[in-house]
């Protein structure tokens, strides 16, 4: 579970961000296609995959292509898509 807002780290609180400008500045942007764009950033930062998402060791198990995500984390960027087109 993601903590609050308020007690998220810096790191984890820019990744939000961007991916919400992601979808701002690419209305017609795909799951896919954000999930690509954090994909970069992370890969851009150090991050590797692994199996449990570890900030220190820069491990998180969604470094790897759309298609081996699993249904939920899929879901998830449908949802987070569909959240910021309603807001903005």
């Amino acid at each position: 579970m993601k903590p609050a807002w308020e007690d998220a780290p810096d790191w984890q609180k820019e990744s939000a961000i961007k991916g919400v400008a992601f979808h701002q500045q690419n209305p017609d942007a795909t799951p896919e296609d954000s999930h690509n764009s954090w994909l970069e950033q992370k890969l851009n930062e150090g991050w590797v995959h692994g199996d449990v998402k570890d900030p220190v060791a820069r491990c998180h198990p969604c470094v790897t292509a759309y298609e081996n995500l699993p249904e939920s984390q899929r879901a998830k960027d449908y949802i987070f898509r569909a959240i910021i087109q309603t807001l903005s």
